[in-house]
């Protein structure tokens, strides 16, 4: 009667053990998951902001190519070469 006893508190033991591994390892996962979305949403944060900052210079290109085509830039003066002042006679 006795060991009938122990046995299953033996027995009732380990289902308790084991359900509390079992607890403890859905925690770490919910916290690993957790961990996971938020790393996730600051990876899409940054390509979104590199995305807008990508679109603003391509934009800001366009519209310097589309004033140069517009207005093309004056071809430089030649250099003038120094003279020295001329003198009265």
């Amino acid at each position: 009667m006795q060991d009938l006893r122990s046995q299953q508190d033996l027995e009732r033991q380990k289902v308790e053990q084991q359900q509390q591994q079992e607890r403890a390892d859905l925690a770490k996962k919910a916290a690993d998951d957790q961990a996971q979305q938020k790393l996730n949403q600051q990876h899409q944060q940054q390509l979104e902001d590199l995305e807008k900052k990508h679109d603003t210079e391509e934009a800001k290109l366009k519209q310097q190519q589309q004033t140069e085509k517009k207005n093309p830039p004056k071809p430089a003066k030649p250099a003038k070469e120094d003279k020295p002042p001329k003198k009265d006679k």
